[in-house]
């Protein structure tokens, strides 16, 4: 006898059963062990959410790349930061739970977001940490009110060095025609794909864990996503790239994976030439795009030397 489960039950079951769900509850419950909480506050700019420390040790922002999260970004670096940094890990504007009803996709918006946050949380200057996406956020604050920034990293993020003719070389090597084909996949085959590039040795995930994956993680604010992309390759044809300003003043560190297809290793080092004598440029072999994930604890070693160094 068949019987007839409707849509809705399905899905109630297929959100039990998530590996995906089950995963973020176990991400959720390491966060909340090592002393954050989750808080959510709206602005001007849009409706945040985000993980905060408890504790009142220096601030330290971790802004997360694109298609990411702050709970499936930062997880590996939670233990080893949390002892002695107030970690602030908001999601960004169209990623996790914030959002915006604001028309600006620019990166420029994100980073005067990530201000007016940390103004509502009182940290008027901090530490701050991006990769990638959320490195072109921080390295926004860090040029445009340096004074909010203390000592930044950059994960996987040419800053404004990188040019279109960069890109598009890198589209070709990687074989697609839009930066959104690799980002925003359509289906699971191409979220292995972004897997295989963003990883040097990528995780060996079986069809029916990507589907859920892909199902969970990828299909929310599609278009507001292509959107922001969209605003990124503006933002290497304009004047952020194009016309010569002055560098971060911040002491830099530049955390790169050795085999990153996405931006090349020759990028770290035109923007390490760019900033100066006050920028320190690290390469971490056997990673790619994910240093963070691939090599967590000679990353976390390299963030906390640069952090603690006089």
């Amino acid at each position: 006898m068949l019987t007839f489960v409707p849509e809705a039950s399905r899905a109630v079951i297929r959100e039990r059963l998530s590996p995906t769900r089950f995963q973020e509850r176990l991400l959720k419950r390491r966060y909340r062990k090592h002393g954050l909480r989750t808080g959510t506050t709206t602005t001007d700019f849009g409706h945040f959410a985000y993980w905060l420390g408890d504790n009142n040790a220096p601030p330290l922002v971790l802004l997360h790349g694109f298609g990411a999260s702050a709970l499936w970004q930062w997880y590996p670096q939670i233990a080893a930061l949390s002892k002695q940094y107030r970690l602030i890990i908001p999601d960004l504007l169209f990623f996790g739970g914030s959002t915006t009803s604001a028309p600006d996709r620019s990166i420029t918006f994100q980073a005067e977001a990530i201000c007016e946050l940390l103004n509502r949380l009182d940290i008027p200057q901090a530490d701050m940490m991006g990769i990638s996406y959320g490195g072109f956020v921080t390295y926004t604050i860090a040029t445009k009110w340096p004074e909010r920034i203390r000592r930044m990293i950059l994960v996987g993020c040419p800053g404004d060095v990188i040019t279109r003719t960069d890109h598009e070389a890198t589209l070709k090597q990687m074989g697609v025609e839009h930066i959104s084909d690799l980002l925003l996949p359509d289906d699971p085959s191409q979220l292995r794909r972004l897997l295989g590039i963003a990883w040097h040795k990528p995780p060996r995930l079986p069809l029916a864990l990507l589907r859920d994956a892909h199902r969970n993680l990828m299909s929310n604010h599609v278009e507001r996503k292509r959107e922001l992309l969209l605003d990124l390759l503006e933002y290497l044809d304009g004047h952020r790239s194009q016309i010569p300003r002055q560098p971060p003043k911040a002491q830099t560190l530049l955390l790169w994976g050795e085999h990153d297809a996405i931006f090349p290793l020759h990028l770290a080092q035109r923007l390490q030439q760019k900033i100066g004598d006050h920028c320190q440029l690290e390469i971490l072999k056997k990673a790619a795009h994910a240093p963070n994930l691939e090599q967590k604890r000679r990353f976390n070693r390299s963030v906390l030397r640069f952090l603690e160094a006089p």
